[in-house]
């Protein structure tokens, strides 16, 4: 998983998706609430700001390959920039990407409170 400091130097750089399509440049990266890394990364796509996966993202020259296929971030949820990722919202990320997610906890009525946390973009 990237670093924050390797990931804060991504913004403005053209992501690329696994099958070499370029899918926009990214604006903005959020955290991952379960992991507590860098999580998404919110891109200025041609089918609109798209979030994608970048817990797996790579640097490769100048461009970030990021490990999803270029038809699934068409379909993905989006934000616009300066909004915040919700964990409800970070939930349906991980559904659409098909990646494992443990956020079970914020179903749990005992960690209720823990929903009202928010996510606000990894800034410099």
């Amino acid at each position: 998983m990237p670093a924050f400091d390797v990931v804060q130097r991504w913004r403005g750089r053209i992501a690329v998706a696994r099958d070499s399509e370029p899918l926009g440049a990214i604006v903005e990266v959020f955290y991952d609430a379960v992991g507590d890394q860098p999580g998404w990364a919110l891109l200025d796509a041609a089918a609109g700001w798209r979030l994608v996966p970048v817990m797996r993202a790579v640097e490769d020259g100048t461009v970030v390959r990021v490990d999803v296929p270029a038809d699934q971030v068409k379909g993905a949820p989006s934000l616009e920039p300066g909004e915040r990722l919700w964990p409800q919202e970070e939930g349906a990320l991980y559904a659409h990407y098909g990646l494992a997610w443990s956020g079970d906890a914020w179903e749990d009525e005992e960690e209720a409170d823990l929903a009202a946390v928010e996510y606000l973009p990894v800034r410099p």
